[in-house]
């Protein structure tokens, strides 16, 4: 049975708001923070692509307008590349943008079309397009030859690091109160505890732990694979897209999430360990968990 709705007016309204939902909160405030970076720059250089209040672009903007402001992006690595060794770098020049930096503000640009209802000239395109490419080989020119920093954004999360914090959560010593001998309560410990668990068995991946819910556990057996988990495994316990048409016919087979936890927990993959049981808490722990605790 189809919805109607009571005007078309409202239909209308609906179909505007889908079309908003497209893109993640966190992602559209990531693009406005890089809009305001982009109006900053037009202001000072080029004001004749914006309003006369000079807050909004006025659509389309010129292509050699727009190649000069990622150029300006990209003038940090531009001048890197010149250098013949890290010795010639010195304190007051920039550090190059990364990659996925210069990419995300074309895509902020692109978003702005989109929410105007406007498409990007072809050419427009084709040109930030080649920019990119070409900004992308200079990058890893730039780290194989020791001018830029290997690492960018995030770090990975280490297996020694998880076992030292792990190991803190598991002997911190906690009173009858539910406070810490030294700082913090017992429940913050009990979170923390429990958060670096299900995040390890989830790929680090603190967003997936962020929208689990109970609805999203489910108790099957496990389907034993040789030498580990697939591919496909690994790729759908990290919330990795197949593509397309894998997303549409590859599916986990029975048990494959779980090994999959149990392989990233570090339990050997060969050894009768592997099938052991998570820890539980004892009978004197679960006498702290009082209705003085929770009130607490």
């Amino acid at each position: 049975r189809t919805a109607v709705p009571a005007t078309p007016e409202q239909g209308g309204n609906v179909a505007e708001s889908m079309q908003d939902k497209r893109t993640e909160k966190s992602t559209k405030k990531t693009y406005g923070s890089r809009i305001k970076q982009t109006l900053k720059w037009f202001v000072a250089n080029r004001p004749d692509c914006l309003n006369n209040s000079n807050t909004a672009f006025n659509l389309p903007i010129p292509t050699r307008e727009l190649l000069e402001y990622f150029g300006h992006l990209c003038m940090a690595a531009h001048v890197r590349d010149a250098l013949k060794s890290p010795e010639e770098i010195t304190e007051d020049m920039d550090e190059p943008l990364s990659t996925s930096t210069v990419v995300g503000h074309r895509s902020a640009i692109i978003d702005l079309y989109t929410n105007a209802k406007m498409k990007m000239d072809a050419r427009t395109v084709d040109e930030l397009d080649r920019l990119v490419d070409g900004y992308e080989k200079t990058v890893t020119s730039l780290k194989s030859r020791g001018l830029m920093k290997l690492h960018e954004g995030k770090r990975p999360f280490s297996a020694s690091g998880y076992f030292l914090l792990a190991d803190k959560f598991m002997r911190r010593n906690v009173e009858r109160s539910g406070r810490h001998s030294v700082a913090g309560q017992w429940s913050t410990t009990m979170f923390g505890w429990t958060f670096f668990v299900i995040m390890w068995n989830l790929m680090s991946r603190s967003d997936s732990v962020d929208h689990l819910m109970l609805p999203h556990v489910d108790w099957t057996y496990c389907l034993g694979q040789v030498g580990g988990p697939s591919p496909v495994s690994v790729f759908l316990r990290m919330g990795q897209s197949l593509g397309k048409l894998k997303d549409r016919y590859i599916y986990a087979g029975d048990g494959a999430d779980q090994l999959c936890g149990r392989m990233v927990c570090g339990l050997p993959f060969t050894e009768v360990e592997f099938g052991i049981l998570p820890p539980h808490f004892s009978q004197e722990v679960l006498n702290i968990l009082d209705n003085q605790f929770w009130i607490i």
